[in-house]
């Protein structure tokens, strides 16, 4: 726009079958050209955070699932679909309809972490993981500044669940 200014993008061309030369990717500084952090690169980290808190603020398991890693899958996939439900509200609840996220992205060949707001007290970190080609969320993280609000790791946390879980069932039936 007007307002912007000036700014240098830089643009990887490859050439086309026909002879001409097409744009591969866009890069907005020499040093994301150099760190190989392309705007197409973030952009698929972006969509990807978009679609997993989609799937976390609903609490729809089966998107949870769908979203997340295959060994993050199976350590959710061990609590019951209710649990789930309430431990994804717990976790994505408070975070806006329309959550952008900070500016202090780490976007790496393999990994990436986005963070977005979960209002004024504390914000979610999602971690992710290359599968395949695809980015799927791979471990969640809300730190807060209120003591005790925090979760360091959700995947550890639902791992600390389901023996909780297995244990009281075992309970309740004298399963010894």
């Amino acid at each position: 726009g007007k307002k912007a200014g000036k700014r240098k993008i830089w643009y990887q061309l490859k050439p086309d079958g026909d002879g001409s030369w097409v744009v591969d990717d866009v890069y907005l500084s020499k040093s994301d050209e150099k760190n190989n952090n392309s705007v197409g690169g973030r952009v698929a980290v972006l969509l990807a955070m978009r679609s997993s808190l989609d799937a976390w603020k609903l609490g729809e398991p089966d998107r949870i699932l769908a979203v997340a890693t295959p060994e993050f899958s199976r350590a959710l996939s061990e609590l019951s679909p209710a649990h789930l439900q309430r431990f994804a509200k717990q976790v994505a609840g408070e975070v806006p309809e329309k959550a952008q996220p900070t500016p202090n992205e780490r976007i790496g060949d393999e990994t990436s972490e986005v963070r977005v707001s979960r209002g004024l007290q504390s914000e979610l970190a999602l971690k992710f993981r290359k599968v395949d080609g695809v980015w799927k969320l791979d471990d969640l993280q809300v730190e807060s500044r209120r003591t005790g609000d925090g979760i360091a790791s959700a995947r550890d946390v639902t791992s600390a669940m389901s023996a909780a879980l297995a244990f009281q069932n075992a309970y309740r039936s004298s399963d010894k």
